[in-house]
């Protein structure tokens, strides 16, 4: 009787864990698949998002920069009268300006107060938005440059994408995105058109669309131009664009 009654609780436990065990698994097993659907949903919407935003007209304008980036260098580079690699400076300087000015009508919706009231992860989905873009046009524009990388090529083009980005961004939360390409657009027009030839500290810093690839200063520049546009994007969003005024305009008007 005492065998007995002894192994009656190891018996109930045996019981009791096996489908405790089960259920476990089981839960594992539907949280994956919950967290997948979830991904999957987050994933169509952003998509979504990104094709609302033109994406598909950004993408084929990138197409045809790279293009036309690539044909242009090339010759520039062929003909013995313009110098070689230094010739491709007109596209290092104008390429990456051109896809960083299409990026910046698709920083911003049809109706911006009605998409801040969606219960989205805007910040993510912000910084998301110009990162994609940012990556995709330097990858694209650096194929323009891949024949002699290190002089005017692949390795210039990235610096450039990245800080002509940086400042369209940047211009979309102060100016909007009506005026977003305005800065980059002047001050890129205005280096190229000054033509600075050194490449000491001081030059690199103000002119670094037109440096070697191989100023450092120029890098850090682009780096700090680059963080900047995307945080302040990503936590503010477009101050300007359809039907509302621009952020440094609206602070005038109160202050007034």
């Amino acid at each position: 009787m005492n065998g007995r009654n002894a192994d009656q609780p190891r018996s109930r436990r045996t019981v009791v864990d096996q489908p405790r065990a089960a259920t476990d698994g089981g839960g594992a097993v539907a949280w994956s698949r919950g967290y997948a659907r979830r991904a999957t949903s987050t994933g169509r919407r952003f998509a979504l998002h990104l094709t609302a935003r033109g994406g598909p007209t950004f993408l084929v304008g990138l197409v045809v920069i790279a293009v036309l980036a690539w044909a242009a260098a090339g010759w520039l580079a062929s003909r013995p009268s313009f110098g070689g690699s230094v010739a491709r400076i007109p596209v290092v300087a104008l390429a990456p300006l051109l896809a960083a000015m299409l990026l910046g009508p698709s920083l911003a919706g049809a109706d911006e107060e009605l998409e801040r009231g969606t219960p989205l992860p805007w910040r993510a989905w912000r910084a998301g938005h110009v990162l994609l873009a940012a990556l995709l046009s330097a990858a694209v524009l650096s194929l323009a440059g891949l024949a002699d990388p290190h002089t005017f090529g692949a390795y210039a083009l990235v610096r450039n994408t990245l800080g002509h980005t940086g400042l369209v961004v940047g211009a979309a939360v102060l100016l909007g995105v009506r005026l977003a390409w305005l800065p980059a657009f002047c001050y890129g027009c205005a280096v190229y058109a000054a033509a600075p030839r050194g490449t000491d500290r001081v030059t690199a810093i103000w002119a670094w669309p037109v440096q070697p690839s191989s100023a450092t200063v120029s890098w850090l520049v682009v780096g700090v131009l680059f963080v900047a546009g995307v945080t302040g994007y990503a936590l503010r969003g477009a101050g300007g664009g359809h039907g509302r005024w621009p952020v440094l305009i609206r602070s005038r008007l109160s202050w007034r």
